[in-house]
């Protein structure tokens, strides 16, 4: 068996677009980004957000831009991935997950 290693100098390229956001969250908050697309037809994309803490999951809708919040969808008990599809191929993302928010879960858009 025959394995090739390649080393090279890999550079990390990004850019701070926003300094001292103030972040929502559900509590402490700890966040993953879940994607970026557009998902309410203006010219820029949306961030979107997951956030927990103590067990409280919410989601968050950031203006690409600026950094200012644009939406949120709190106090899921549980939560599936969201996923960012256009459903009904309008050109706009919706954001489908199946979340709990008392005793039954039910599916969100």
């Amino acid at each position: 068996m025959l394995f090739a290693f390649i080393q090279s100098n890999v550079k990390a390229q990004y850019n701070q677009i926003w300094n001292n956001v103030s972040m929502p969250s559900a509590g402490s908050g700890n966040y993953t980004v879940l994607g970026v697309q557009n998902t309410d037809n203006d010219p820029g994309k949306e961030i979107v957000m997951l956030s927990w803490a103590g067990g409280i999951y919410s989601i968050f809708i950031v203006d690409g831009q600026n950094g200012n919040l644009e939406g949120q969808i709190f106090n899921f008990t549980g939560i599936s991935l969201p996923s960012l599809t256009d459903v009904d191929g309008n050109g706009k993302y919706e954001i489908l997950f199946l979340g709990n928010m008392g005793s039954n879960y039910s599916w969100y858009l």
